[in-house]
């Protein structure tokens, strides 16, 4: 447990100094994550070839999605639309990546020893490249690494508060074959704790009103209510969705580990297993925020 702690303080760090640099600092980070994540999950499935044809198509789909989002769409259509069809891809790839995440369950329920080819080749597509892809979206500019250092905390927040209440409250197990030590007590911490993570932050845009004359320099400003009771619910309903993304997003990883009798997906981290292990709450967190920003922008253009 000590060395877990220290070695996750000291990854945060060196993450977050890292994200705080001009690029291209923060792309190069996001692409070695992705290749060692890719890496462990060659290893742990022993299918290269799969892995492989996944990442060729990894690299045409960022491809796609980044085309669409350059795209000057209102200049085709004389209409306000630039955002309109990454959004649209954005929430049909987040539905592709929720089927693929009940594949990979589906699959641990009905005791396969190995995946299919087709299973490993959408879960390097969908499961790893895609939420990496969102990442860097996120941190294409240096005003929207705020937003992708705010993910990151989110999800720690997350974490760390599921660890603490499922080790000190803990009694009823969620998954007791897939993972055992995923507890009803947990999730509900990590759900306290976002809601609370989001609550505060929400706060300061509300208690400092010099901060919402800089709305367009500060992207977060965009995405928070202006008054409480809507920040209330916001924190609430978002909170719970984070929590509960982040929790899908860990068992779903475990689900393939169990698969492949692998309590980790590789030892790259000391006290942590693998680089993979670590952002499994990450798959549809970053997703579903980045799905979340992007419709920021989509209503700025209306208003």
């Amino acid at each position: 447990m000590r060395t877990r702690i220290i070695s996750g303080t000291i990854g945060a760090i060196i993450v977050l100094f890292l994200l705080t640099l001009p690029q291209p600092a923060p792309g190069i980070l996001i692409f070695l994550a992705w290749i060692i994540c890719s890496y462990e999950f060659m290893l742990m499935v022993r299918a290269p070839i799969p892995c492989l044809i996944g990442l060729i198509l990894s690299l045409l789909l960022f491809s796609t999605i980044n085309f669409l989002r350059k795209t000057r769409w209102s200049e085709v259509f004389s209409y306000p639309i630039d955002t309109l069809p990454p959004l649209a891809l954005t929430s049909l790839l987040i539905l592709i990546q929720v089927i693929v995440s009940i594949i990979a369950l589906t699959s641990f329920k009905v005791r396969l020893k190995r995946l299919p080819a087709i299973t490993v080749i959408l879960i390097q597509i969908f499961l790893i490249t895609w939420p990496f892809a969102s990442i860097t979206f996120l941190a294409q500019t240096d005003e929207n690494r705020l937003i992708l250092v705010f993910v990151l905390l989110l999800t720690w927040v997350g974490d760390v508060s599921a660890l603490f209440a499922g080790r000190t409250f803990g009694n009823l197990h969620i998954t007791p074959r897939l993972s055992p030590g995923k507890t009803l007590e947990g999730l509900i911490g990590s759900v306290v704790g976002s809601c609370v993570y989001l609550f505060t932050l929400g706060t300061t845009y509300i208690l400092n009103p010099p901060l919402e004359r800089h709305v367009m320099h500060n992207p977060l400003a965009r995405i928070f209510p202006n008054d409480w009771l809507p920040l209330v619910l916001y924190s609430l309903f978002f909170g719970v969705l984070f929590a509960l993304a982040g929790f899908f997003g860990d068992i779903t990883v475990s689900a393939v580990k169990r698969i492949y009798s692998r309590k980790d997906t590789g030892t790259f981290l000391p006290g942590h297993g693998g680089f993979y292990d670590r952002i499994d709450s990450l798959l549809f967190i970053a997703p579903l925020f980045f799905l979340l920003y992007s419709l920021s922008e989509a209503y700025a253009l209306f208003i």
